[in-house]
């Protein structure tokens, strides 16, 4: 995650965890591996068909296409809708659901009409709600003050997912997921 698109270098991901997943190379469970995309739908798909044992995630970031075509524009090519309906044909196991990662960003995403709109996007899938607050760099962006409002309206409104807060370490020293690439640019 956080080293760019993975599904635009499809083979090498797959292979770069086999390697991982095979007793010969790491021998990391399959079920310690995921794969996060922001949504390229059709090899969302062909991950599906071939039945991969790792685990998926989506980037989402938005609970509605208006926000997210801003944050993701690659949205406007495959929205939310079509993203969610190939998930929905996903026959993940039980152990393995789906996870959907939703960065909280200050003023863009963070309201609670927007926790309600997530709820009910995500309300018959079985997954994982990965809320995690924004590590604010030099850029216009910054870290939710909605946090804690935020994951306890989707509690509240709870269907078929678990939701996590997934706290970054290193902020204090610009060394948090997404913080060390804006210094080199």
């Amino acid at each position: 995650m956080g080293m760019g698109e993975p599904f635009l270098n499809y083979a090498n991901v797959i292979k770069a965890c086999e390697i991982i997943n095979d007793p010969s190379g790491f021998n990391l469970s399959s079920k310690r591996i995921t794969i996060s995309t922001s949504g390229i739908l059709p090899i969302m798909k062909q991950f599906i068909l071939e039945k991969h044992k790792y685990k998926l995630a989506i980037s989402l970031n938005a609970s509605n296409n208006s926000d997210r075509d801003k944050l993701i524009p690659i949205n406007k090519k495959w929205p939310i809708e079509d993203i969610l309906d190939t998930i929905r044909d996903y026959k993940y196991q039980k152990y393995r659901p789906i996870m959907f990662e939703y960065v909280l960003i200050d003023g863009v995403n963070d309201s609670i009409e927007n926790a309600i709109e997530l709820s009910k996007l995500l309300k018959k899938i079985h997954c994982k709600i990965n809320i995690i607050p924004y590590n604010e760099t030099e850029k216009n962006y910054k870290r939710s003050k909605n946090i804690e409002k935020f994951v306890t309206k989707l509690n509240e409104i709870k269907s078929n997912y678990r939701v996590l807060i997934r706290w970054s370490k290193g902020q204090d020293i610009d060394a948090a997921c997404g913080q060390l690439a804006t210094l080199n640019e």
